[in-house]
């Protein structure tokens, strides 16, 4: 299943910032944390299958600039190997 590059946005912006004011709320905010990063690395792992690359390098992601970054590359154009192209099924 592949990830748009609006998609993805959006998603990273939300989960970073449930992450941060999680972090400032909670009593133990480790677990918000930690759940935040998981989610993160699922949808780094999403948006790397829309480039056509091997989602394990979604584990990068934990670095906030990988995540920022993989804000901007088109992905591939039409079907590849993970699937079809996200910005035609919303069309069709």
């Amino acid at each position: 299943m592949r990830l748009n590059r609006t998609n993805y946005a959006i998603y990273y912006i939300l989960t970073s910032g449930l992450i941060i004011i999680a972090s400032k709320l909670a009593y133990s905010p480790s677990i918000f944390i930690l759940s935040g990063i998981a989610a993160q690395i699922y949808f780094a792992s999403r948006r790397l299958k829309d480039m056509n690359y091997n989602p394990w390098w979604a584990f990068l992601a934990i670095l906030p600039i990988v995540s920022f970054i993989l804000m901007f590359p088109k992905g591939t154009q039409g079907a590849n190997q993970y699937g079809e192209d996200p910005r035609t099924l919303k069309k069709g």
